[in-house]
């Protein structure tokens, strides 16, 4: 058994642990929203791979573009999209990236008080030139199609004005 101490002190609702009155709303909307988000999981992994894929298969070939993800998604999240430009640091693609409107990062938010590299993308591939130069392109729900193509898009420029 192991023993609590009460959060607050006072009526003793919530069996003594909790003082004040359960906000009964809240709880109601919170059973709702991860019902819906059960729902519609399936789907949404679905589409995320398609986008992945997608996104996959127009860098693969492109010259300046090292793929660091994979397009096996028992390996992978497809959530997150990953490639690096050797030779290049990627802050200056990441703001190139901005000044067209996208949102990317080297790291992980966790990872990106600590190193100015991708150490996951350093232990994949042993080396430090694609750890430096990785972008991580990160996927949800709300993004379409349209947007990896305009994303694509603005890629390919900032790496002829960045060259």
């Amino acid at each position: 058994n192991i023993r609590l101490s009460p959060e607050l002190i006072g009526g003793g609702q919530e069996y003594g642990l909790r003082s004040g009155t359960t906000n009964w709303p809240l709880d109601v909307a919170l059973a709702k929203t991860i019902r819906l988000a059960l729902e519609r999981r399936q789907t949404t992994y679905n589409k995320m791979k398609e986008l992945h894929t997608y996104l996959y298969n127009e860098l693969k070939d492109t010259v300046l573009v090292h793929l660091n993800s994979l397009n096996d998604f028992s390996k992978q999240s497809p959530y997150i999209f990953n490639f690096s430009v050797p030779k290049r640091q990627s802050e200056v693609i990441i703001h190139g990236l901005e000044e067209h409107g996208f949102c990317v990062s080297s790291t992980s938010a966790c990872g990106s008080k600590k190193e100015n590299y991708s150490h996951v993308i350093l232990d994949m591939t042993k080396n430090m030139e694609l750890a430096n130069s990785a972008i991580r392109v990160s996927l949800s729900k709300d993004v379409t199609l349209d947007n990896i193509k305009q994303f694509i898009n603005a890629l390919n420029k900032v790496l002829v004005e960045r060259n």
